[in-house]
């Protein structure tokens, strides 16, 4: 199964998940833009899988418009750290002898 969503999302969704009220709190991510679309459904009585999954989409697209943010943010620390990685790599390579001779035994 394919993941539709990237690697800094899912970061930024553990982090929700741990502690959505402080993630929410610390980020001024408000309760109305979830609230407002369950309400809705109840006050229209309807449960069907159509509209469970109508108000499933409405509230995904809530939810990756308040974390926009912090998945940019992580996005830039996951780059940063690749580029780290890589950096220390091409440092260890070039400190490595030109030729190296190896003897099995």
């Amino acid at each position: 199964m394919t993941n539709a969503f990237t690697v800094a999302e899912r970061q930024v969704a553990e982090d929700v998940s741990a502690d959505p009220l402080n993630t929410a709190n610390d980020n001024d991510i408000e309760a109305g833009g979830y609230i407002g679309p369950i309400a809705d459904a109840v006050l229209r009585g309807d449960l069907s899988e159509k509209a469970m999954a109508s108000l499933g989409r409405e509230l995904l697209q809530v939810y990756q418009r308040d974390v926009i943010g912090l998945v940019l943010s992580t996005e830039r620390e996951i780059d940063e750290e690749e580029a780290e990685r890589l950096a220390r790599t091409q440092r260890a390579l070039a400190e490595m002898p030109a030729a190296a001779t190896f003897r099995l035994h």
